[in-house]
């Protein structure tokens, strides 16, 4: 069976005063389980026929109350044990980075991390929505995966990505708020967490 490693971001690509403080990476390693599409297809559908037009799980763009709902569906379709997060302090760089160069340095980080439990065959992140680094973070994280497939899709395409996006959301939230609940929302699975600071 092939191992799948999903990862998104948080964070931005802004160094200036006005940008956020941290840009992270996180992943995970996700078995493919039909019941758990099914569930999360299922939830989908009901939340719409409340009345909400959502065409997918995206924790940072949905309610409170939808992301709850999502966690406790997570919470009971197997979540993955562990949450593997690389994160740049932006404060302590000297100076602002090559965004590219930055970002595979971070998923060469949650990948190392996640194949000291296992090999990986392939990745599937989230499409890069800034387009004039599109290009260029496409092809820093297939250089970090070496001959391993990448695959760029929408995030509301694939399940997986909709999970790895809320457990990215949570860690964030964790990371820059101190607020744990999002990760005991879906069980407490354990994060390891790698962070670069320059000074």
């Amino acid at each position: 069976m092939a191992n799948y490693l999903f990862l998104d971001e948080a964070g931005n690509f802004d160094f200036g005063p006005s940008g956020t403080p941290w840009l992270m990476v996180a992943a995970i390693v996700l078995d493919l389980s039909d019941a758990r599409t099914a569930a999360v297809s299922r939830l989908r559908f009901a939340i719409n026929n409340e009345g909400v037009d959502l065409a997918g799980f995206h924790a940072s763009a949905n309610t409170p109350s939808v992301r709850r709902r999502f966690a406790e569906l997570l919470r009971g379709n197997g979540f993955p044990v562990t949450i593997y997060v690389c994160a740049v302090d932006k404060r302590s760089l000297a100076a602002a980075p090559d965004p590219a160069q930055l970002y595979q340095r971070l998923v060469s980080g949650v990948l190392g991390m996640a194949e000291a439990e296992g090999p990986i065959d392939m990745i599937y992140a989230d499409s890069i929505p800034l387009q004039r680094y599109r290009r260029a973070i496409q092809a820093a994280i297939s250089e970090a995966m070496g001959r391993r497939p990448v695959r760029f899709h929408p995030s509301h395409s694939l399940c997986e990505l909709q999970v790895v996006d809320f457990a990215c959301w949570a860690c964030w939230r964790h990371l820059t708020k101190s607020d744990t609940s999002p990760i005991e929302w879906i069980g407490s699975p354990k994060v390891e967490i790698q962070v670069i600071r320059e000074k």
